[in-house]
């Protein structure tokens, strides 16, 4: 009887073409939460933002040996050079833990030892398998968001199609062939923005900036359409229904998930950085000033009193203004 004859039992596979069964000598399970520490100036400790746990990794020795009770003379090199190419092509597959049951996941790491003093018709084999919920995770999150985007992008569509006659009749005066073709433009470019934010959406691409720079495009340009010429008469006012709900779909990608977006009164003439440093305490913030409010601010360096300032106000920000005001 061989030491290895009564180690647990794992398999890592594929659906529908290939499994493998492997012995593990040691499984260490691993998985750290994931949190954010909001720290302020001059304030001792700090607030904890906790996001849930994170993926799970199991750390596995194993053996893959000849003569193995329970597994078959191909163990070894057939079943090992398997799993090996699974892990070379970072194929999930569905990977069964002895006591976590069945997870889906990939092997991240691979690092095998052959040392023919002790083990010559086999190797021992140190392995990280992931967990990966990649497309759960994203589907969960997008697919409400995006089927709203799109929906509300296909009613002004055909809202814009139904009016186009009479909106875009030659004329002169304020709406005229000139303006004519910047609506057109900007209508193409809204349309061009929606389809580019739903083809991220099912990608990892949505998580970082790129979408939600797109997104804050997407509402500065339905800002820009909404006070367009051509849609301020009577006959528009469904196209301009499907306008806002296009802007309010826009809107869930610009800010992390769950960040109320807030509206700031600017007291008396700022830049932007001044604008920034009251809301945040920090200048460097007034890119996203700036890019929230494309629309509404005209000169950076001068942002004139009364305006009203779009914000996502979040645990770290704080009002640094004495005379600034919010709500």
């Amino acid at each position: 009887m061989s030491a290895l004859d009564h180690l647990p039992k794992m398999s890592f596979g594929v659906s529908g073409t290939s499994k493998y069964d492997f012995p593990a000598e040691r499984i260490t399970t691993v998985s750290h939460g994931r949190q954010y520490l909001f720290e302020f100036p001059k304030q001792p400790g700090g607030a904890w933002e906790k996001f849930g746990r994170g993926i799970w990794l199991f750390n596995i020795t194993t053996f893959f040996a000849q003569g193995i009770r329970g597994y078959p003379q191909t163990l070894f090199p057939d079943t090992m050079n398997g799993l090996r190419g699974l892990y070379e092509r970072q194929t999930s597959g569905t990977f069964h833990h002895p006591i976590h049951g069945d997870i889906n996941a990939f092997i991240s790491s691979w690092k095998d030892d052959y040392n023919p003093r002790t083990m010559r018709n086999g190797m021992r084999v140190e392995m990280e398998i992931v967990e990966d919920q990649t497309v759960d995770f994203l589907s969960k999150s997008s697919a409400p968001a995006i089927s709203s985007l799109l929906t509300s992008q296909a009613d002004f569509n055909a809202q814009i199609d139904k009016i186009a006659p009479a909106i875009f009749a030659p004329k002169t005066g304020p709406v005229n062939i000139a303006t004519n073709q910047n609506a057109q433009s900007l209508f193409a470019a809204m349309k061009g923005l929606s389809n580019a934010i739903a083809s991220l959406s099912d990608t990892t691409a949505m998580y970082t900036g790129l979408l939600q720079a797109k997104a804050i495009q997407l509402s500065n340009l339905c800002e820009q359409i909404d006070h367009l010429p051509h849609l301020q008469g009577s006959i528009t006012m469904g196209a301009i229904d499907a306008l806002h709900n296009v802007w309010s779909a826009a809107t869930q990608f610009t800010r992390p998930q769950g960040t109320p977006l807030s509206t700031w009164t600017v007291p008396h003439t700022m830049s932007v950085q001044q604008i920034a440093i009251d809301l945040y305490g920090d200048a460097s913030r007034a890119s996203d000033i700036e890019n929230l409010n494309g629309a509404t601010i005209k000169d950076p360096y001068a942002v004139p009193a009364q305006t009203q300032i779009k914000y996502f106000k979040t645990p770290s920000t704080v009002t640094y203004g004495a005379a600034s005001s919010g709500r």
